[in-house]
């Protein structure tokens, strides 16, 4: 459309011509008008339809194939003939058409309306013609930039309507709200991952994943309420996969690792810091088990305790008091230039924690994520003395809540001995 509002000023056999390369000298404003009058008057209803249908059965077709793959990973039931089409489905893709169809054509009616006042003004106003082409151009790339938007938007939207429609149709209640864990994510939305909520009541100030405004958040289903074959094989499977779960987990972290590490290794050289604890770097077989059975006791498939280990592999660095913060940038801009990226950072320093420190989640280029966490000497050795100790019992799934209680205030007091970094406020939270 844009396009061909722009043609209409370079062709030949009409009242615009080009002076040289440099821009349009000269144009004939009353014949653009009449050019965008008999444009805004033809009827491209079927036009924007017909792009709309293309768009909505596309993302129905990969929404099918997506919400097929992952409902037979956590149930190893392929429901993928059940998920077709439905009478919710079917409503829920002729609401997205018609929205679409209205969205299509209001972005070309407030385009033409735009240039249509912008030339109207230069008449009035005796705008240089060159001053006029400049300012459709420039109109041209605003609205191609607002459907660039409108469309990802619109593709969230399309996305989690249809797989709420799907989980649904398989008697689905509830989901887990899960981010792409990135600097990007909105705060509101980071402090919704991995909490369960139901589609019947939505969180009041986003919605379900995917409403807000190109919200990339996705709804990982939850099998609470849900009676069928796959969710009872879940569970009968869960113990003995456990295990095989922690194999593949630790077999992956021994062939990512030595390059981490080498990394990790050369950035400390030139920032002035020490890793500490490599020989504990990698998960033990039994504390991943532990870690993973702890979630499904909490009420996550095993599919999902599993995604959620992020600490497979772990550092900690020590810098010293004097100039924690200064190395810590340091090394965040290191990091950055050899691919990695921190996308989770808790300040605990800034809080009444049991736990001092700095940890944070870092991710490479090829979406590996592991921990590091970072202290000063004394946060360190407070860390795995008796805090260690006190921490064994207080996770400890046996120990009764009133324990717990006692066992938080003793460690809390331990800590706030912990002398503070100063200026580590200045460090601030990323979810």
């Amino acid at each position: 459309m844009t396009d061909d509002i722009e043609r209409a000023l370079q062709q030949p056999q009409s009242p615009f011509f080009m002076d040289d390369a440099s821009g349009f000298q000269a144009i004939s404003a009353q014949a653009l008008l009449k050019v965008l009058e008999k444009y805004e008057k033809t009827d491209r209803t079927s036009q924007a339809e017909n792009i709309a249908q293309g768009f909505i059965n596309r993302g129905n077709i990969q929404n099918q194939a997506e919400v097929s793959t992952n409902l037979k990973n956590q149930t190893g039931v392929d429901l993928a003939a059940y998920l077709r089409s439905s009478p919710n489905i079917t409503e829920k893709v002729n609401a997205m058409t018609t929205a679409n169809v209205q969205l299509i054509k209001s972005i070309r009616s407030q385009y033409l309306d735009k240039v249509q006042n912008a030339v109207t003004q230069a008449l009035v106003s005796g705008s240089l013609n060159k001053d006029l082409t400049a300012q459709i151009k420039a109109l041209g790339q605003t609205t191609e930039k607002r459907a660039m938007f409108i469309a990802r938007d619109q593709s969230s939207k399309l996305n989690a309507a249809l797989t709420q429609a799907r989980h649904e149709d398989v008697g689905i209640k509830k989901y887990m709200w899960s981010t792409s864990l990135d600097e990007r994510v909105r705060d509101s939305h980071a402090d919704k991952e991995g909490l369960i909520f139901e589609y019947a009541n939505p969180p009041a100030d986003t919605g379900h994943p995917g409403h807000d405004f190109n919200c990339r958040c996705v709804a990982i289903p939850v099998f609470d309420d849900v009676v069928s074959q796959g969710s009872k094989k879940e569970s009968s499977q869960t113990k003995e996969d456990v295990d095989l779960s922690v194999s593949e987990i630790i077999a992956y972290s021994q062939k990512i690792e030595p390059k981490i590490t080498s990394d990790l290794t050369s950035i400390m050289d030139k920032v002035g810091g020490k890793l500490v604890g490599l020989d504990f770097r990698l998960k033990s077989h039994s504390s991943l088990k532990r870690k993973i059975e702890t979630e499904i006791a909490d009420g996550f498939t095993h599919s999902q305790a599993v995604n959620k280990i992020r600490d497979a592999i772990r550092y900690t660095t020590v810098f010293k008091e004097k100039d924690f913060v200064t190395r810590y940038k340091a090394m965040q801009y290191l990091l950055a230039i050899k691919g990695y990226k921190t996308i989770v950072v808790k300040n605990t320093w800034k809080n009444d924690s049991a736990y001092k420190g700095v940890n944070t989640f870092i991710q490479n280029e090829n979406g590996d994520v592991f921990e590091m966490q970072y202290h000063t000497q004394q946060s360190f050795d407070v860390k795995n003395g008796l805090l260690h100790k006190l921490y064994e019992k207080f996770r400890d799934l046996k120990t009764p809540i009133h324990e717990k209680e006692k066992l938080l205030l003793e460690m809390r007091k331990l800590s706030s001995k912990i002398k503070i970094p100063e200026g580590v406020e200045s460090i601030e939270d990323k979810k």
